[in-house]
C-alpha cells in the first residue's frame, strides 16, 4: 500500500484552502428587534384595516405590498 508523502508545503497549503470563510454578523439588540417587530405588526394591522380588500391575497403578497408601501410612503406609517 502506498502512502502519500508528508511534506510541510503540501500539508500547510491543503489545510488553508479547506477551511470555510468565517462570516461576521452584526450584533442585534434583542430589545430593539422586539420593538421593531411590534411596530411593524401594529402598522401592518392598521394597513390591512384601511385596505380590507387586500385580505383576499396570500399573506406573502399582503406583506410585500405593506413593505413596498412603507418604503414608498413612509409618512403614512408613523411609529406607534
Amino acid at each position: 500500500m502506498a502512502s502519500l508523502p508528508s511534506s510541510p508545503t503540501s500539508s500547510s497549503s491543503g489545510s488553508a484552502s479547506t477551511s470555510p470563510p468565517q462570516l461576521r454578523l452584526p450584533l442585534i439588540n434583542p430589545l430593539a428587534l422586539q420593538e421593531s417587530l411590534r411596530q411593524n405588526l401594529a402598522q401592518f394591522n392598521t394597513f390591512i384595516t384601511q385596505f380590507p380588500f387586500l385580505r383576499i391575497l396570500p399573506v406573502q403578497d399582503q406583506l410585500s405590498i405593506f413593505f413596498s408601501s412603507k418604503n414608498t410612503f413612509p409618512m403614512l406609517f408613523p411609529a406607534t
